[in-house]
């Protein structure tokens, strides 16, 4: 019986009879195994959970912009649009434009992710500032704000764009309808 015991991995194997200091035995070898075992789990739950911790910088409510040998502070929530421009990037707010020293990969994670979404690699636009979407050609739309700017979109940033206005698109074996425009 103790090789089959064994072989469905027991922790331990009391024979008959047995006394109460090998019974606490078995049971305390038991114990450290489930403690073990509880450990490791967590262990596991707090590692899944560390990329989602670490997913980016804090975001910011303003950027320091420097002009003319002045500091700037521009809260993010001013920003109608930024477009890339190399390794600077333009931020448009209202009449005016600032330029920074800041790849667009980068501030794209210091902005919130609710308010700003990148609708082409070189332009990110503040949904705020959305009025429309039109189509520009045949596979092609435009993202009109209410400025009166008009901001290219591709077809990544559509289908993101999309999801953000819209929500997922629903499958039609989920009763959705499915269809795209």
């Amino acid at each position: 019986f103790a090789l089959k015991a064994f072989e469905v991995h027991a922790l331990d194997y009391l024979l008959k009879p047995f006394s109460a200091q090998r019974f606490k035995s078995a049971l305390s070898h038991v114990r450290q195994q489930l403690a073990q075992r509880q450990a490791t789990a967590l262990g596991r739950q707090v590692l899944d959970m560390m990329p989602e911790m670490q997913r980016r910088e804090p975001l910011m409510d303003r950027l320091v912009v420097k002009s003319s040998g002045r500091v700037y502070f521009v809260r993010t929530a001013d920003i109608d649009w930024c477009e890339a421009a190399g390794n600077y990037v333009c931020l448009h707010v209202g009449a005016q434009s600032h330029l920074v020293r800041e790849t667009m990969s980068h501030l794209e994670t210091q902005l919130d992710p609710r308010q700003f979404v990148r609708i082409h690699r070189s332009f990110v636009i503040n949904l705020d500032r959305l009025q429309r979407v039109e189509l520009y050609s045949k596979n092609s739309h435009i993202a009109i704000l209410a400025d009166g700017s008009r901001i290219p979109i591709s077809r990544e940033g559509h289908a993101r764009l999309r999801e953000i206005l819209e929500g997922p698109p629903s499958s039609p074996a989920a009763g959705g309808r499915g269809e795209r425009d």
